[in-house]
């Protein structure tokens, strides 16, 4: 499985082309898209136990990738923070990581340039 990053060409008409500019293996997105991970926990369910775990988990895996990390206190505010804490996002850890606080509390943070292809100068996009 690979994730395919390009656009679509018009030039030919009705029909469109898919130009490829990049083509990254399913395994490798983390390490070419992913700048670092946010793990979400609610206060109401996660006490501090789970974050304490969670960071020694992380530091089990030091590196340059950054981390943030949501916390949705019982009054309903969300408190987002990013920390100075740093690891190398491997695919072990994020398993480690969803494991303790289920698959919809852990987020890629993804460089969005990596992802956005521009138009061509100079040309209007038609449908």
């Amino acid at each position: 499985i690979v994730v395919a990053q390009g656009r679509l060409d018009f030039r030919g008409g009705d029909e469109a082309n898919l130009i490829v500019d990049k083509v990254v293996p399913i395994d490798q997105l983390n390490e070419t898209m992913a700048q670092g991970i946010k793990l979400r926990f609610q206060q109401a369910h996660d006490g501090s136990q789970k974050i304490k775990t969670a960071y020694e988990i992380l530091r089990g895996y030091p590196g340059s990738q950054a981390l943030a990390v949501e916390l949705q206190l019982e009054n309903g505010v969300r408190v987002d923070l990013k920390s100075n804490k740093r690891f190398e996002l491997r695919d072990e850890l994020c398993h480690r990581l969803r494991e303790l606080l289920g698959g919809t509390n852990v987020e890629m943070i993804v460089d969005e340039k990596k992802l956005t292809v521009k138009a061509p100068t100079g040309k209007k996009w038609q449908r």
